[in-house]
């Protein structure tokens, strides 16, 4: 066992030596940053945004499989909620490309956009990752006032692999 003297002689220099290396990383760190070119502030010069609100997807939309979407009249439209560079890759004949973007509402433009086609049923692809860009463009689409929307299960990639083996294009 240990006496109080004894362990006051071995904290004490452990102590000394991490304060010592504390104070050297400290000057260290301002001498780099004064020589730097493109120093950093001392004090922050104006406020961080820290949070930034999402926009929460509030409607409803409901869910659909493959099959049914293989089963798309002229009166149906089919958004692509993928990036852009993955749309341009490949996407669905007679789809469009509305990105889905989970920091920033869809634009104004873009549900006027949808509710002039008219369509009969909204019906919306992602990227099928969970959660799936399809199924939360699809449930702000319905918030935003868009009726009989829905979104495919899967997303782009199982359009695309039933496309495939089934012949179509």
């Amino acid at each position: 066992m240990y006496s109080w003297r004894k362990i006051q002689e071995l904290i004490y220099p452990t102590l000394r030596d991490a304060l010592i290396i504390l104070a050297l990383c400290a000057v260290l760190a301002c001498f780099v940053n004064l020589v730097r070119p493109d120093s950093l502030d001392w004090f922050a010069v104006c406020d961080y945004d820290i949070l930034v609100p999402c926009p929460e997807p509030i409607g409803e939309a409901t869910a659909m499989s493959v099959e049914d979407a293989r089963r798309l009249t002229s009166d149906d439209l089919l958004i692509d909620a993928r990036l852009s560079d993955e749309f341009s890759r490949w996407h669905a004949p007679d789809s469009i490309n509305i990105v889905f973007d989970y920091l920033t509402p869809i634009p104004d433009e873009a549900i006027r956009k949808i509710a002039a086609m008219r369509a009969h049923r909204i019906i919306v692809a992602g990227d099928g990752q969970d959660p799936d860009s399809g199924e939360q463009l699809a449930k702000e689409i319905s918030g935003r006032g868009i009726k009989n929307v829905h979104f495919i299960v899967g997303g782009m990639a199982h359009i695309k692999f039933a496309n495939e083996n089934h012949g179509d294009d």
